[in-house]
């Protein structure tokens, strides 16, 4: 099982979190110089802060350590607002694997659901735990 890009993850986790008011938001906006572009906000400590671009030619944003930063400030924030802890863990190899620990259980993605930053996996496994809890 091949995870989903950390631009889907976020376009994904957008659509799970819009019934709460959830802290990772997506706009779809057309730019005069950019053309149609998608942006990441996010909510930190109350305050809207544009994180990143996320059209396919500005993935840039998203390897910059600030912006990734950002990005996992807001999941762990979207956790402890549930109630819900989180384990993150590097790999020898460079890949990241995520867990999201409910009140009863712990969630991950999928042992084939590594990603390339701890944002990412952190992100793979915040969706799956709100998958999960529905069920």
């Amino acid at each position: 099982m091949t995870a989903p890009t950390l631009p889907d993850t976020l376009r994904r986790l957008h659509t799970a979190l819009q019934s709460g008011g959830g802290r990772i938001r997506v706009e779809k906006r057309r730019d005069f110089a950019l053309g149609q572009t998608e942006t990441l906000w996010v909510v930190l400590g109350g305050r809207v802060q544009r994180a990143a671009l996320l059209t396919p030619e500005r993935h840039a944003d998203l390897n910059d350590p600030f912006h990734l930063l950002m990005v996992e400030a807001v999941l762990r924030e979207e956790c402890e607002a549930r109630g819900w802890t989180w384990g993150v863990e590097a790999l020898d190899d460079g890949r990241a694997f995520a867990c999201v620990f409910l009140q009863d259980r712990a969630v991950h993605p999928g042992l084939g659901s590594y990603a390339n930053t701890p944002a990412h996996a952190h992100a793979l496994a915040l969706l799956a735990a709100l998958s999960d809890s529905e069920t």
